[in-house]
């Protein structure tokens, strides 16, 4: 028995990364730290093959133009600098091995927006 995309089980996983994705494409101010925390992150580790935390968060905390937002997380970040968890950027180590999976990734969502477009 064949089953169609309607008959696909709707997990809550995937139902919150649908909603994102609208809050994503109808720019919801509401929703306005998450949409640049996800795609913040997701960018660094396309840029870098891995992710960055200082890049990350300095990309995040740019695009959330908020002045008072980094505050919030300096004592997470001394505590992590201290016992060396956090790595300065090195730039470009690893990208070529996630351009494919990306391009893969953006082929997919490509495919199923215009299949469901269509």
């Amino acid at each position: 028995r064949m089953r169609s995309r309607a008959a696909i089980r709707l997990t809550p996983a995937n139902a919150m990364a649908g909603l994102k994705r609208i809050a994503a494409r109808l720019r919801m101010r509401d929703h306005r730290e998450s949409i640049y925390f996800c795609r913040d992150f997701v960018d660094n580790v396309r840029r870098n093959g891995r992710v960055q935390e200082m890049a990350f968060m300095t990309a995040y905390f740019l695009h959330m133009k908020n002045p008072a937002l980094p505050l919030r997380f300096a004592s997470l970040g001394w505590k992590l600098q201290s016992k060396a968890k956090v790595s300065l950027p090195r730039i470009g180590k690893g990208t070529a091995k996630l351009d494919r999976l990306f391009r893969k990734v953006q082929e997919l969502e490509t495919a199923r927006r215009t299949g469901l477009n269509g």
